[in-house]
């Protein structure tokens, strides 16, 4: 918090008050922020052109940020529309067109405005993909006890369920990405359970069965329904974000008993050979570049106040050779930290030759014949 000198009531020679003079300098920190924040910075707003990163169809969101999310006019980080409440945590919001811009993707509601995914500014999740059914599905509580929850995800607890209780979902939300259970909306009432948490089940469907006499068995005789999808395996390219880095581990896992040694820094761009889903993100078997061996990263780091650590990027292969138009530095990973750096220059007029390109968020990276990188802002150009 700022204190601010005591002044005399109304006494201001700008004729500005003492709470003027704290609203501006609020504002003038909060940019001083901005322009601070590690990281690779993000795209703050769509280049408005219709192309492959514009979509139309039909999507359901569910907003994942306690504080809510603020709609926009455009799809513009700077255009909140001051005419519309936050869409609190729990909305289950219908989306009719998708844009990407770097690692964000701007929504537009059916009624107009717009909403973000990933934020362009902190990289924080604020919204995930949903599926949304709606039926009749009988289940039973299998733990000791269920949170009965006022919207899907929503922290804290309206009562439980316990061991044993048996009831009727007429709802499902379910993550398209991640394995980390449905939400269910209990038939009658106004609340709200998860099937899943932190990988154990909670919940198992009931399944009626008939014997030959036709009469019900107990409904105690269930069947757990569990989703026993296989790895992807591919290649893809992905690059780290975090600027903190990434701690490999030994198996597809959050816990931390399974680090190993290697690292990955900012910047990196890392061959990916297997996906696997989990609970609140997406395990990446990843090639280590010196040693040849594997480890394990997640896009998402899990948890409350879930942000992006790993993003899928496209790397152009090219042959293009050009002249700098100024001194510029060059790096080791696509990363404006002074630890990329490799203690060389590019020199003005001096003529390079590119072989892969990429972008990321607002950031451009070149990678040079000698296997070095260029990295400048999109707006700046050619550097």
């Amino acid at each position: 918090s700022i204190a601010f000198p005591p002044q005399p009531a109304g006494s201001d020679t700008h004729g500005l008050t003492p709470f003027s003079w704290q609203v501006m300098l609020k504002k003038a920190l909060s940019g001083l922020d901005h322009l601070y924040r590690p990281g690779l910075p993000g795209c703050q707003e769509t280049s408005g052109k219709v192309g492959s990163s514009e979509e139309t169809g039909h999507w359901h969101y569910l907003v994942t940020d306690s504080n809510g999310i603020q709609p926009r006019q455009e799809p513009m980080y700077s255009s909140k529309d001051p005419t519309k409440s936050k869409r609190p945590m729990g909305s289950v919001v219908e989306i009719c067109e998708r844009r990407r811009c770097g690692w964000t993707k701007w929504l537009r509601v059916c009624e107009g405005e717009w909403l973000f995914d990933i934020s362009p500014k902190d990289r924080k999740v604020r919204m995930v993909e949903v599926e949304l059914l709606k039926g009749s599905w009988d289940f039973e509580v299998c733990a000791s006890e269920v949170k009965l929850l006022a919207t899907p995800g929503a922290k804290g607890s309206n009562g439980v369920m316990k061991l044993g209780d048996c009831f009727t979902a007429d709802e499902k939300v379910r993550p398209v990405v991640g394995r980390n259970g449905a939400f269910l909306h209990v038939a009658g009432t106004e609340h709200w359970v998860c099937d899943c948490v932190a990988g154990c089940q909670q919940l198992r469907r009931l399944e009626v069965k008939v014997t030959q006499d036709d009469e019900v068995v107990s409904p105690l005789v269930i069947q757990t329904v569990v989703d026993d999808e296989e790895a992807e395996v591919g290649e893809w390219r992905y690059i780290v974000l975090d600027p903190k880095g990434v701690t490999l581990r030994s198996h597809a896992t959050y816990d931390k008993a399974a680090k190993l040694k290697e690292r990955l820094e900012e910047g990196e761009v890392v061959e990916v050979l297997e996906r696997r889903e989990g609970p609140d993100t997406v395990f990446l078997r990843v090639e280590i570049p010196k040693s040849g061996n594997t480890g394990w990263a997640f896009t998402t780091q899990p948890g409350p106040g879930s942000f992006l650590r790993l993003l899928e990027v496209e790397v152009k292969s090219c042959h293009l050779y050009f002249q700098a138009q100024k001194r510029t530095a060059l790096r080791k990973r696509c990363s404006y930290v002074d630890s990329a750096k490799v203690g060389r220059m590019v020199e003005k007029g001096q003529l390079l030759h590119v072989v892969r390109r990429l972008e990321v968020g607002g950031t451009t990276g070149l990678q040079l014949d000698t296997g070095e990188w260029l990295v400048f802002s999109k707006d700046q150009g050619n550097s």
